[in-house]
């Protein structure tokens, strides 16, 4: 169901008054985005909404170990650009969500990296399997991405510009909270980053105009057509990385003021027998022979 705001194009002969298309606004279609015929593996869920105007995720790409793997191969510099334009095209179809990069992967919402799955499945030339794994718990999120070492000679994801960042997409809209659509459903006809089969013919590196309303109604935002135009998606872009940098810069603000700030000793009072002291430390011990009080 689609509901439209229509602008009429030309009224003539109305008290003279005439409206040139030039003049006219443009109809705004805003789908009603029914999750049902999507055939999703499972509810869709916001993730990550909460009660702030915008949500800053940061994420890191420089992890050692990501849930029960080490990363065994570091992202070369193009990739890490092409990491960036994947969290990108999701922050820029999102008003309630923005994305940052930060280099301590320790802190990190979202971590991600190549890994050897060794919870996934493993693909062959004749059997499909994992390209990547997303694990999602109480605010933290993680990404593995399959290994070059592993993948079979016709595996054609993370090749190329466009079939890394589709990937990095899918595992990132799913981490959002749209889930896969049903490898083992009925087959539909719509192209979306959240099927897997269509990955190939996704066609663009931009989210598409269905996918971005299917994602915004899930974040209680506009689904109408003009939230998603270039100009919109600009503007919001632009309006991410102005909330990223104040969070990265309360983020440096905190480290330094507990950095400088001196920990704050305590006592504890020992006896022994009939004797008693009082011990003052960062991290106060009775000495030997006293006890606790």
């Amino acid at each position: 169901m689609k509901i439209t705001r229509l602008v009429v194009l030309a009224l003539i002969g109305l008290s003279g008054i005439v409206v040139s298309p030039a003049q006219a606004v443009v109809a705004d279609s805003c789908p009603v985005i029914d999750y049902s015929t999507f055939g999703f593996e499972k509810t869709p869920a916001a993730n990550w909404k909460n009660s702030e105007p915008v949500r800053v995720i940061t994420w890191s790409s420089n992890e050692t170990f990501i849930a029960t793997d080490p990363v065994s191969t570091q992202f070369s510099p193009t990739e890490q650009a092409w990491l960036q334009e994947a969290f990108d095209s999701y922050g820029e179809i999102l008003d309630s969500v923005a994305f940052q990069k930060i280099t301590t992967p320790s802190s990190a919402s979202i971590v991600i990296g190549y890994t050897l799955l060794s919870k996934g499945i493993i693909p062959t030339e004749t059997t499909g399997g994992n390209f990547g794994l997303w694990m999602f718990n109480y605010g933290s999120g993680a990404i593995q991405l399959l290994d070059a070492k592993l993948r079979p000679k016709n595996f054609t994801l993370f090749d190329s510009h466009d079939t890394f960042i589709h990937a990095v997409q899918n595992e990132l809209g799913n981490m959002l909270g749209v889930p896969d659509v049903d490898a083992k459903g009925p087959k539909r006809a719509l192209v979306t980053i959240y099927d897997t089969s269509k990955l190939a013919t996704y066609g663009q590196v931009k989210i598409n105009d269905y996918d971005a309303a299917t994602m915004r109604q899930l974040y209680g935002e506009s689904t109408c057509s003009s939230s998603y135009t270039a100009e919109a998606r600009a503007a919001n872009l632009a309006a991410d990385k102005i909330a990223g940098e104040k969070s990265l810069t309360a983020r440096v603000a905190t480290t330094t003021v507990a950095a400088s700030t001196p920990a704050a000793k305590t006592s504890i009072t020992c006896v022994k027998g009939k004797t008693i002291k009082k011990v003052t430390a960062l991290k106060p011990v009775c000495p030997a022979g006293y006890k606790k009080k």
